[in-house]
């Protein structure tokens, strides 16, 4: 399995683009996880489902919060089996098949600022504040993606890929001293990942396979960091072949 991570921003081209590549006889099991892709990009795929039949163009979004849709493309060599659509355009799993090969894809996204806040509660007082606003949307959609695992048959190979908007560890984050103080304090925030990673029973495959490289996706003025991720499930009997991921 071939796995990559584009940080780009989804539009009608690009989601044509990748169609196109799809179509293609060589890539016809390849298969594309999208994430806050936002409503004009929700229509140009409801227009690929329509120009290319064979195409399988899944779907989930949020009719009260634009910014919160996420997807799945696969090429015509699979057949779907199963959908499961978490109702907040944060997760959609799916289960494809393949003659007697299957293999169960989820698409995830999670709010940013992550990083600030930690998988743990604070005592916040009875206001309902931005920060917990944002805690309580990320552990309904980890919850829908454990959830969605647990009802997996125990030998089905499952992947994960999405913007989790959470940086693991210093080596995953390129920013100021003061910067990352912030998102490294003494006493460590718990993780939403590393919380879902074991509960789920997953590993990070880019950490696992790189130990020592950044792989940074997302760069901007104050910095660089690794937000995005593909997790599977623990490696099996074969030494560095993971037989579930979460990316």
């Amino acid at each position: 399995m071939k796995v990559t991570s584009h940080n780009i921003r989804a539009s009608s081209r690009l989601l044509e683009e990748y169609a196109d590549w799809l179509l293609q006889p060589a890539n016809a099991t390849d298969i594309v996880l999208c994430q806050d892709i936002g409503v004009s990009s929700v229509s140009s795929i409801r227009k690929l489902k329509s120009l290319h039949p064979s195409l399988h163009c899944l779907f989930s979004f949020c009719n009260s919060n634009n910014s919160r849709s996420v997807a799945i493309l696969a090429g015509p060599a699979w057949s779907v089996l199963r959908i499961t659509d978490g109702g907040t355009g944060a997760f959609l799993g799916v289960i494809l098949g393949q003659g007697d090969r299957l293999l169960a894809v989820a698409s995830a996204y999670l709010p940013p600022g992550l990083d600030l806040i930690g998988y743990q509660a604070n005592s916040m007082g009875t206001k309902r504040s931005h920060k917990t606003i944002v805690r309580e949307e990320a552990l309904l959609t980890l919850s829908s993606l454990n959830d969605w695992i647990d009802s997996l048959p125990a030998t089905l190979a499952w992947v994960v890929g999405g913007d989790f908007n959470e940086t693991r560890a210093p080596l995953d984050r390129k920013a100021s001293q003061a910067m990352m103080q912030k998102y490294f304090p003494v006493h460590q925030r718990i993780k939403f990942v590393d919380t879902f990673l074991s509960n789920a029973g997953g590993v990070d495959v880019w950490r696992t396979l790189h130990p020592t490289v950044p792989g940074w996706i997302r760069f901007d003025c104050n910095g660089a960091a690794r937000l995005d991720y593909f997790r599977e499930v623990e490696q099996c009997n074969e030494c560095r072949s993971p037989s579930r991921y979460l990316f």
